[in-house]
């Protein structure tokens, strides 16, 4: 009777200890990860993709600008290149020439060294014409603003005919948030922060919906204006639901 007893009581004990050890807390879900997207390059808007509030899939484009003389300066400098290509080859080659007769004693050191120096400009203007080519096509491929990852549009500043001037852009023109993780940001007590670590399990309730998540930050100072509450955020998986940043939201941990 008294073991009965004693495993009854160590099972009470237990329960208690587990709800103790399990806490609770309000908490309120922001996006994850938010990317203004812009470019470095100026030009004419002539295709804008996607509105406020439609999710895009990764690498759509979103933002075209005319690129008809990026691509023909690409062009022409893909020409240069091949011909400054066949210039180095050639003073390469003459260069060898030059040095196989020197060798022989049948030229001077002047000869050979203005071999050298066409041979030395040849790589020059190739390597030149080689950096031309490169800085074009990142210009080309900067006239496409495509998403990094699949995402919701939150803010669009650029409308189609409207002129991107780089220098003066002073607010991107457009802003994407990850669609698939969010994070539910709780305001937590000092003397709790022990029992937390970065990657601890916990649960994030929004309506009746209930996600598996992970802490993946936990403030080192308190939050302004209090004195023992710290900021923790715990990151989660929306799997196909759609929430906005600012709901509510229940952590279990």
């Amino acid at each position: 009777m008294n073991s009965a007893i004693r495993a009854l009581a160590l099972i009470f004990m237990l329960m208690i200890s587990t709800v103790v050890m399990a806490q609770e807390a309000d908490a309120v879900l922001q996006w994850q990860r938010s990317v203004p997207l812009s470019t470095p390059v100026s030009g004419v808007v002539v295709k804008v993709n996607g509105q406020v509030g439609e999710r895009v899939k990764k690498e759509q484009v979103l933002i075209q600008l005319d690129d008809r003389a990026r691509r023909a300066r690409v062009d022409a400098l893909t020409a240069e290149l091949k011909k400054a290509e066949n210039h180095r080859d050639e003073s390469e080659r003459e260069y060898e020439r030059t040095q196989e007769l020197y060798d022989r004693t049948l030229i001077a050191d002047h000869d050979l060294e203005m071999a050298k120096i066409q041979f030395d400009d040849g790589v020059a203007q190739y390597q030149t014409a080689k950096a031309n080519l490169v800085q074009a096509q990142m210009d080309l491929e900067y006239s496409t603003v495509s998403a990094p990852f699949d995402g919701w549009i939150t803010k669009r500043n650029v409308e189609a005919g409207q002129t991107v001037v780089s220098e003066l852009q002073a607010e991107p023109l457009m802003v994407l948030v990850d669609a698939r993780n969010m994070v539910a940001r709780m305001q937590v007590k000092g003397e709790a922060l022990s029992k937390l670590v970065i990657g601890h399990k916990a649960s994030v309730m929004v309506g009746k919906n209930t996600h598996s998540g992970k802490v993946s930050f936990i403030g080192m100072s308190p939050v302004s204006g209090t004195t023992d509450q710290y900021t923790v955020d715990v990151e989660f998986n929306v799997g196909k639901q759609m929430y906005r940043a600012g709901q509510a939201a229940t952590v279990s941990f």
